[in-house]
């Protein structure tokens, strides 16, 4: 439950009822007439909300049982009612085949792992068993805040959140604990957030807006920094999905030798060569630039990234090769004068913080938030569920996308939309957030499958996104 030390004894008692009838009105469109029920309580809040719903349940003729996993944790209030209705954990244990369903009301949000070695014991019993499990807002021995999961966390079929999702929600591909959520309306009001949600309206709702009478330099000019020899591909995949932000103006900063693909593959970018008079004048002129996709192999990075940091004073997003080279140089993050956003995968992320990923995993949503506020950027650290942090404590965790994007060249496309946002001046952070959201769902709506998916129809699935918004 989330109910805060300032609220009364009598409105808690209260809440709790509310809760707990309406998870109860939830679980039994669940759970047929004939299912052997067993619901596992816990201590506090969450075992007394366990307590109404079993004692809803009961009223409403269900064949249920109680356990509780401290018999210490029975609140007086339901005794009486759910007392002939109770059963001992290893009756339980013995007879567990002899269950349907499991109600899940051990662990709520103050858990923090691990869980104790008999309720490893327990869950582990559980989790190898037939039983259909059904969480209460937290699938026990997961927690709310970081997503961090015990190893014998409860699996459950259907996840009844409590109101609002909390970050354990929205990184279910982190650790898979749960099938399906479903909300639970509570009635009341949960306070700010930090974290934002999005969909097909809010996205429709923030893309840029072009004025009737405005032309090409109104509409964004974005400066792409992309590609070296042999590389013009993921300069290529960046500057098609920028053209496909709907800018007015895309500028290709490239290496010589790459100019006739460039130039067949995107002949809507005005393309230039690498030397410092031409880049400094590009600078003035740009609302937002992107570099590092394909620049592995340019030799003048170090003077480009120089260049960027010291004289760039709009949105500033930094992918690949320009996040090794800003790894080497932790320093530029406080003397750059531009807005930083950063878009690593884990293995950039690791370089970046000097941990290893497996590391990182554990408390992926921390460290993410964290680097934002203290590095004074916006970091997109890419993955299953694409964050989204700023300085300021906004988060955006992308629900949108699939294992087709985990492949080379993805994360191109994603720079480059990110670029081409911004460059239309929306805040940095919206942009970013509308720019991960748009990518992941290229990927869901395109009819190939994860096999034969390739990342450059992503700039066409946006572009075709795009048009039915707009429409």
């Amino acid at each position: 439950m989330i109910i805060t030390k300032s609220t009364s004894p009598a409105l808690e008692k209260e809440m709790i009822q509310i809760a707990g009838i309406r998870c109860a009105c939830h679980l039994a469109k669940r759970i047929h007439p004939q299912d052997q029920i067993l619901l596992l309580c816990g201590p506090g809040q969450h075992g007394q909300l366990g307590q109404v719903i079993a004692k809803a349940l009961i009223d409403w003729e269900y064949a249920l049982k109680i356990v509780f996993t401290d018999p210490n944790d029975i609140s007086s209030n339901q005794t009486k009612a759910i007392a002939p209705f109770l059963l001992s954990l290893d009756d339980f244990l013995s007879r567990i085949d002899s269950f349907d369903v499991l109600i899940d009301c051990v662990c709520g949000i103050s858990f923090v792992k691990p869980l104790e070695p008999s309720l490893r014991s327990l869950f582990k019993a559980i989790n190898e068993s037939a039983l259909t499990v059904y969480s209460i807002d937290l699938n026990s021995g997961l927690e709310a805040d970081s997503a961090k999961a015990d190893p014998y966390a409860l699996h459950s079929s259907i996840t009844f959140v409590l109101g609002a999702r909390k970050p354990a929600h929205l990184l279910q591909r982190d650790h898979q604990l749960f099938n399906q959520l479903e909300i639970v309306e509570l009635g009341w009001d949960f306070g700010h957030t930090d974290f934002i949600e999005m969909d097909p309206m809010r996205c429709q709702a923030m893309l840029p807006k072009k004025a009737i009478d405005s032309y090409k330099n109104q509409n964004g000019q974005c400066l792409g920094i992309a590609g070296s020899k042999s590389m013009a591909g993921a300069a290529i995949l960046s500057f098609k999905a920028a053209l496909a932000s709907g800018i007015g103006y895309l500028h290709g900063l490239i290496d010589e030798t790459i100019y006739p693909q460039i130039i067949s593959a995107c002949p809507s970018a005005v393309c230039h060569f690498l030397n410092q008079s031409e880049f400094r004048n590009l600078l003035v002129h740009a609302d937002a630039v992107f570099a590092g996709p394909g620049m592995n192999r340019c030799t003048d990075l170090n003077s480009v990234m120089e260049i960027l940091l010291e004289n760039c004073t709009v949105p500033l997003i930094l992918d690949a090769a320009a996040l090794r080279w800003l790894s080497d140089h932790p320093e530029s993050f406080f003397t750059a004068s531009a807005k930083l956003i950063c878009t690593p995968h884990l293995g950039e992320f690791s370089g970046l913080i000097k941990k290893s990923i497996p590391e990182i995993q554990q408390n992926k949503l921390n460290f993410a938030r964290e680097f934002a506020k203290q590095h004074h950027c916006l970091l997109v650290l890419k993955g299953p569920h694409t964050i989204v942090a700023d300085e300021d404590g906004r988060c955006y965790i992308n629900q949108t996308g699939n294992p087709k994007l985990a492949k080379a060249g993805s994360g191109d496309v994603l720079c480059g939309l990110i670029g081409g946002f911004a460059a239309q001046h929306l805040d940095p952070f919206d942009a970013c957030v509308l720019a991960v959201y748009l990518h992941g769902l290229a990927a869901d709506r395109s009819p190939r499958s994860e096999w034969s998916f390739l990342p450059e129809e992503l700039p066409e699935e946006l572009r075709k996104i795009l048009d039915t918004m707009s429409s």
